[in-house]
């Protein structure tokens, strides 16, 4: 047993060895369309917008990744069809872990932060906009699953829960941010 000892150390060690050599980090950008929406809020619906920006690509094994993005975001809710400018702007920086099946199918989570950029909002039973009752920081869990045509290209789905209120103003109904994105990514 104690001649056995070194060997299943070396087997151990090497299970954390070998998949460290496989790692692979490839940048790559990504886009797409975002359908958004506030709960709590009497709007009248999805608020079409984008997002763009990138992403690392860490290959942790064969099934595995971990992606971290950044990408600017479009977001809010249409309060009036004839007045759609309530809106929220992101920085989003997502990191999600991914598990790949096999022919390109994949399915990914984790957790979002967003960083407030500019917004307009209608304060609630107001006809009127302020922009000075946002909270700065947005916390969402994306969810989403897509497919990888090739080694470069691929295309998602996903579905963005928020956590946190998007208004600083505890007195106020807690709004937070659900958003629906499609889109596309390329790897360098």
């Amino acid at each position: 047993m104690k001649k056995s000892l070194p060997l299943i150390a070396i087997a151990i060690l090497s299970m954390f060895v070998a998949p460290a050599q496989e790692k692979v980090v490839t940048p790559g950008v990504k886009g797409g369309a975002n359908f958004s929406w506030l709960t709590n809020f009497p709007g009248n619906g999805a608020r079409p917008g984008f997002h763009l920006g990138g992403l690392l690509h860490l290959r942790l094994n064969a099934r595995w990744r971990l992606q971290p993005e950044v990408y600017f975001s479009t977001q809010g809710e249409r309060y009036d069809p004839k007045d759609p400018e309530e809106y929220y702007n992101y920085l989003a920086f997502p990191l999600l872990l991914q598990y790949r099946f096999k022919h390109g199918f994949f399915v990914e989570a984790g957790p979002q932060l967003g960083i407030l950029v500019n917004g307009r909002m209608r304060e609630y039973g107001s006809p009127s906009y302020t922009g000075h009752h946002e909270n700065t920081f947005d916390f969402l869990i994306p969810v989403g699953a897509g497919y990888q045509f090739s080694r470069r290209f691929g295309v998602y789905a996903r579905y963005n829960k928020g956590i946190t209120s998007i208004r600083s103003n505890t007195g106020v109904t807690k709004n937070r941010n659900e958003v629906t994105q499609v889109g596309a990514y390329f790897l360098f």
